[in-house]
């Protein structure tokens, strides 16, 4: 009898001491929790804690009794629906259905394009000039010109953006000119006020005088000027002129000292003649071409190269025989350079040589 009196003792002791233990342990487990709320707090410090509303709203339930999910207040002690939140008509960041906030969680795929422009405005806020059909960006996005047969250039449309687009023309069955998609166009850039080649050869026209063999007559001109590092804006528009006009169109390199060099491109809107290079004499002239329209047989652009013998010597003479004096031929899409012969009883005569490009 006494022997398991003193078992029995000796089982009520461990159990006793176990619970000790267990009480124990779970008094160090709450001190661990309650620490590592905020494990930076033997600094004096409480971090704060990234959140997608960035703390405007509560996003973590854990020391809340009740809290809101959707319509519904739950007791996540009791495990117990305690009310419900009634509904409000007045839309907000807060209240918006998750069916409609959605779709504002992900960025607008053409905001790339435009770094400049908020995705909560419609037509770049100007339905003036712009119009968007499709309901992905704004259409008439550059400034549009048209070039007719006689190398006039007329503004089609005004826009906003940093670039001129320029067409070619023709005239419809109703006698409306329009573009003419099939010659496709040649964009060049604007510069910080807002002009380009485009729009300077457009609205720089001006009437000058000159000399017809003793008559005095006038003429429209028009030329453009720009900085060489435009160069591939000046050519691929000359081409495109040259190419989709009846006009001769040139382009003339000039460099002034202590002011760099200088590009002019221009037309006199006449079949045979265009613009030397302009203050040639305030600088170092650097070369020239210009076009030769309609010469559509080898018979007719040789004998259109012999215009050219005095011309292109005098050039060469003055300006240096190693410039380039080009022709540029757009019914062949061909350019022929202009030398000075090597041998002195040849002097006044040019020697042709084919050359690949009109660049320079």
């Amino acid at each position: 009898m006494n022997r398991k009196s003193n078992q029995q003792k000796r089982k009520n002791t461990k159990s006793i001491r176990m619970k000790k233990i267990y009480l124990f342990l779970i008094f160090l487990l709450s001190l661990t929790i309650m620490k590592a709320q905020n494990p930076f707090k033997k600094f004096g410090y409480k971090p704060k804690i990234g959140t997608l509303s960035k703390g405007k709203y509560i996003e973590s339930f854990d020391n809340d009794s009740i809290v809101q999910i959707g319509t519904v207040l739950l007791n996540v002690k009791s495990k117990q629906i305690v009310g419900f939140v009634k509904e409000t008509i007045t839309y907000s960041e807060a209240t918006l259905k998750p069916s409609i906030s959605s779709r504002w969680m992900n960025p607008d795929p053409l905001s790339e394009e435009f770094p400049d422009k908020s995705p909560y405005n419609f037509v770049n806020n100007n339905p003036i000039f712009f119009t968007d059909p499709t309901g992905l960006a704004p259409q008439g996005l550059f400034d549009d010109y048209g070039l007719d047969k006689n190398g006039n250039i007329r503004l089609i449309k005004k826009t906003n953006d940093n670039t001129d687009t320029l067409y070619a023309t023709t005239t419809n069955e109703n006698g409306d000119t329009v573009k003419d998609e099939s010659k496709g166009s040649v964009t060049v850039n604007k510069d910080s006020e807002g002009n380009s080649l485009v729009s300077d050869l457009a609205n720089n026209g001006k009437t000058q005088q000159y000399d017809d063999y003793g008559t005095t007559k006038e003429r429209e001109v028009n030329i453009a000027v720009t900085d060489e590092k435009n160069k591939n804006d000046v050519f691929n528009l000359f081409k495109f002129v040259a190419d989709n006009s009846n006009v001769e169109w040139s382009v003339g390199k000039i460099e002034y000292q202590g002011l760099g060099t200088n590009y002019q491109i221009g037309t006199y809107h006449d079949s045979n003649l265009s613009p030397g290079v302009k203050n040639g004499s305030l600088g170092n002239v650097l070369g020239l071409v210009h076009s030769h329209p309609n010469q559509n047989t080898a018979q007719e652009r040789r004998e259109s190269i012999g215009g050219d013998t005095g011309v292109s010597t005098r050039f060469l003479t003055k300006h240096g025989s190693n410039k380039p004096y080009l022709i540029y031929f757009p019914s062949t899409q061909s350019t022929t350079r202009l030398r000075l012969p090597k041998e002195d009883f040849l002097r006044g005569r040019a020697v042709r040589r084919s050359n690949s490009s009109y660049k320079f």
